[in-house]
């Protein structure tokens, strides 16, 4: 029975997995990545799915630190404005908005946003750049045995990998999770997500747009142009699951005009794209981050609906932490999977994200209520950001990360 020997074993190979292994690498550390798919080579095979993502500040910085920003930053669009306009539930007409300008914090932009399928590649061919043969596609985890000094992986070819430390980023049904007994909290909002990609008729400008209406937000983010040269936008429209699987069901011509209509033809008329894919809106949080010799990162410990584009870099802001309480334990030559670390690992992160959790759901129920008071609350709340510069840059520096002052 084949046997390896690493310091670290990364399970999950999407963007959280594969960066994590592309940090640790750089920290000089023996790492492996497990992952039964490959990813997309081509627009082709990725167009199953063309979600993307708006890359914060801090999210840049970890790019930055792995030396792989130039490259990804040349496939993105900036995004400089974010706004948020109410749609009154009775008349489908906007009321207040608030716009958050880049510019406000003296910031060139607020976001970069560009396509997973395209940042996948991208580490993916770093990493094999770095160490050759440390991303191993077509197997998966059947088995975890955690030691003193090590913990052992046993995998669907039958072989064993044994590691100092195991990281879990294989997604919010995460295999490992389960097989070292952490709990979950989990529960719903009886929505669904469509994400797909729209061109429209006219330019976005760098901004992003989030609609607040009855059913949930619908947001679109700014991309590239088209290789034709269409404007065009990365949505996601938020519904009630019963009307958002009745939307799915509708063709493209008829889907599009809805969507223009949602989106009160802010940029002008609508097409869709790309195919559409419809998920579960939910929230997930795991009890603990840790066990022994394992931490959980990503969606196998956190899961929140996708609003203001806090999922993927809450993330990376776990890869960061780990990342650095990493580096000080080799600095310090102590046991890189100990459970001091791990514990502080745990600490730090668990209070952030249940506090980014909480401040998601509460803008999504507001938005998808029916109860006209609380509609109303949300239209004079806007209308009061929209006078109040201050309280804006607070709002914006919480959702980037930055220090309040």
């Amino acid at each position: 029975m084949k046997h390896e020997e690493w310091d670290v074993v990364v399970v999950g190979g999407g963007i959280t997995g594969l960066t994590a292994t592309m940090m640790f690498q750089k920290l000089f550390l023996k790492t492996v990545c497990i992952e039964p798919n490959p990813p997309p080579k081509t627009i082709e095979s990725a167009r199953v799915d063309l979600r993307s993502t708006a890359y914060l500040l801090k999210s840049i910085d970890l790019f930055k630190t792995a030396g792989l920003w130039n490259k990804i930053k040349s496939h993105g669009q900036e995004l400089k404005v974010m706004t948020i306009k109410d749609c009154d539930s009775r008349t489908g007409k906007l009321r207040n908005s608030s716009s958050f300008y880049a510019s406000d914090l003296k910031l060139p932009y607020l976001a970069y946003n560009i396509p997973n399928w395209v940042v996948k590649n991208l580490i993916s061919s770093s990493i094999n750049e770095m160490q050759k043969k440390s991303v191993r596609y077509g197997t998966y985890v059947v088995g975890l045995t955690t030691q003193l000094e090590s913990s052992i992986i046993k995998l669907s070819d039958n072989s064993r990998i044994s590691a100092k430390l195991v990281v879990a980023a294989d997604g919010s049904n995460s295999t490992l999770r389960q097989l070292a007994s952490i709990k979950i909290k989990k529960w719903g909002n009886d929505q669904a997500a469509l994400a797909f990609l729209a061109t429209h008729t006219k330019p976005h400008n760098g901004e992003s747009i989030e609609i607040l209406s009855q059913g949930g937000p619908c947001t679109s983010v700014p991309m590239k142009p088209t290789p034709d040269g269409a404007f065009c936008s990365a949505c996601v429209w938020m519904e009630h699951r019963k009307k958002a699987h009745e939307l799915m069901l509708l063709d493209d011509v008829n889907f599009s005009r809805k969507l223009s209509l949602r989106m009160s033809k802010i940029l002008g008329d609508f097409r869709v794209y790309s195919k559409r894919s419809l998920f579960p809106v939910t929230s997930q949080v795991a009890e603990r981050f840790f066990c022994q010799r394992l931490a959980l990162i990503g969606e196998a410990a956190h899961v929140m609906p996708p609003i203001g584009a806090q999922g993927l870099n809450t993330s990376l802001e776990d890869i960061q932490t780990l990342y650095t309480l990493l580096k000080q334990a080799i600095e310090h030559q102590q046991d890189i999977g100990s459970q001091k670390i791990l514990k502080q690992y745990d600490k730090t992160r668990r209070t952030s994200v249940k506090a980014r959790i909480l401040g998601v759901n509460l803008l999504n129920q507001t938005s998808k209520t029916n109860i006209q008071f609380v509609n109303d609350f949300r239209n004079m709340s806007l209308k009061l950001l929209s006078n109040n510069l201050d309280l804006r840059k607070i709002l914006m520096r919480v959702g980037l990360g930055q220090r309040l002052f």
